[in-house]
């Protein structure tokens, strides 16, 4: 059965931080109540999930629009403490994404996040203890940054002893219009990351949570309940995902043809899911390809019984050249 994501806007969290835009007029537990009734009326038979994003925290009378139907809630370390964390267990939340942006202690007291590296892992134990489904939310690029950050904030969620994680998000740090950051881009004393630069950090970063077996999420702000107000500066795409995998595939399938030489041709097998990326932008990955082994053909198939991930390379007869 398929899930139906019913999105409530908690107009934002009431901690300041350089990168958040002002709070919005949060929707009330009426207005809570009307979306789930209506979203039930057009779209009946489905599996349906409330969540509340942009937090905050919902309040008790928005909590109890749930009935009895799961929610999730994406919200700061900031405004996360025991007593609230069970009084959503007992509501019916069932996984929490915790905006944690960094672990860097340098950035976040640049950024003015409201806590503490400690604070957020504490959180972060605190919630696995008590039965949630744990996810990070982390902004690579934040101000006062370092590459290096980047990769060391991925590694420190697979180390031993770190509390597990059901599934990250990856979303760049992005100047938003009226925040703190937007002014700082003004003034020149910030200077996000680029396209080019996110793909870079981002694919080490999924490299090294993928090894871990952390489920990616999302890459990127994505239209609907990600986009907090207008972007002013930073790595917004239609399609980063696509270009950090077209990254990685690259290498897959560059490697897969190890061996073949000038003149040959070949089919590389891939998961029906997989195609788009294999490919690469505008087919990208195949022409690189061709060009590095010589190759007169290189065909992509679709093979649903290749794992997600996965490329597999056939050496081409000459009378099976076609397509």
């Amino acid at each position: 059965m398929k899930r139906v994501l019913i999105p409530v806007d908690l107009g934002g969290s009431p901690t300041a931080c350089c990168l958040r835009p002002p709070r919005r007029k949060a929707d009330l537990a009426d207005k809570v109540d009307a979306l789930i009734r209506r979203y039930q009326a057009e779209r009946e038979g489905e599996w349906w999930e409330v969540g509340f994003f942009h937090g905050g925290l919902p309040t008790p009378l928005q909590l109890l629009s749930l009935g009895d139907l799961p929610a999730r809630l994406s919200c700061s370390p900031a405004d996360l403490h025991p007593r609230a964390a069970a009084r959503l267990l007992q509501s019916g939340v069932t996984t929490i994404e915790l905006e944690v942006g960094t672990f860097q202690p340098r950035v976040l007291r640049k950024c003015r996040r409201g806590y503490t590296s400690s604070k957020a892992w504490a959180v972060m134990r605190g919630l696995v203890e008590m039965g949630f489904k744990l996810g990070i939310v982390l902004n690579p690029g934040m101000p006062g940054f370092r590459p290096e950050d980047c990769i060391e904030d991925a590694a420190s969620l697979v180390r031993s002893g770190a509390p597990p994680v059901d599934f990250v998000r990856l979303n760049p740090a992005i100047a938003w219009a009226e925040s703190v950051a937007a002014q700082w881009v003004k003034e020149g004393s910030w200077v996000p990351l680029d396209v080019e630069e996110t793909v870079v950090i981002i694919r080490k970063m999924v490299d090294i949570l993928e090894s871990a077996n952390i489920t990616i999420a999302r890459i990127g702000v994505q239209p609907g309940q990600d986009i907090l107000a207008e972007a002013v500066a930073g790595p917004v795409h239609p399609n980063l995902r696509g270009l950090v995998e077209a990254e990685r595939f690259r290498d897959r399938l560059m490697a897969s043809l190890q061996g073949l030489h000038a003149g040959q041709a070949a089919h590389v097998r891939v998961n029906p899911k997989d195609v788009s990326w294999v490919k690469g932008e505008e087919n990208n990955n195949i022409r690189a390809a061709r060009q590095a082994f010589g190759l007169v053909q290189l065909k992509v198939v679709v093979d649903p019984m290749v794992p997600r991930g996965e490329v597999r390379t056939d050496l081409v007869q000459n009378q099976d050249r076609t397509g």
